[in-house]
């Protein structure tokens, strides 16, 4: 595989998705074309009735559904979580891709600490950054500096010679 994989992985309500939605602007901003995957470790829900619910439940594999402004993709996972699969469907079209979870993938990672005694569960070969605990704001998204964002940009840069 010749993918640009990097893991945002930490404990619930961290940053994760904050800090992923920031690094897809700096990358886009240097023109860097970024693919987002989340792991929904909780599973989630899509609209049933619709069309593209109604294929899917009648036994398609894998639905994609357009308009002249975005696409969304469905598969079937009930053989396996082969994240290997998905990433290759993309090959060429996604410079980077940035996942939220898969943290037992073998991908290099970014650890968002809770706070400053956390870090990764587990010691490995891989490349890991680990990054926060970003100030918390009630009721709302954390606060990540520009400085931050820039030291996991440039690490993941590095890291997958981007």
């Amino acid at each position: 595989m010749n993918q640009k994989v990097c893991s945002i992985v930490g404990c619930s309500n961290v940053g994760k998705t904050t800090l992923i939605e920031r690094l897809v602007d700096w990358f886009k901003s240097h023109g860097i074309n970024v693919g987002v995957i989340k792991h929904a470790s909780h599973g989630f829900d899509l609209v049933e009735g619709k069309d593209s619910t109604r294929f899917f439940n009648a036994g398609a594999q894998m639905v994609w559904v357009f308009s002249e402004q975005k696409g969304t993709m469905r598969l079937d996972n009930n053989n396996s979580n082969d994240i290997i699969s998905i990433l290759n469907l993309e090959q060429g079209n996604v410079d980077l891709f940035l996942l939220e979870g898969f943290k037992t993938y073998p991908f290099c990672r970014v650890w968002v600490r809770k706070d400053m005694h956390d870090g990764p569960p587990e010691k490995n070969s891989l490349p890991t950054f680990v990054v926060g605990p970003f100030e918390r704001v009630k009721d709302g998204p954390p606060k990540i500096s520009n400085s931050a964002i820039e030291a996991v940009a440039f690490w993941t840069s590095k890291t997958l010679k981007i």
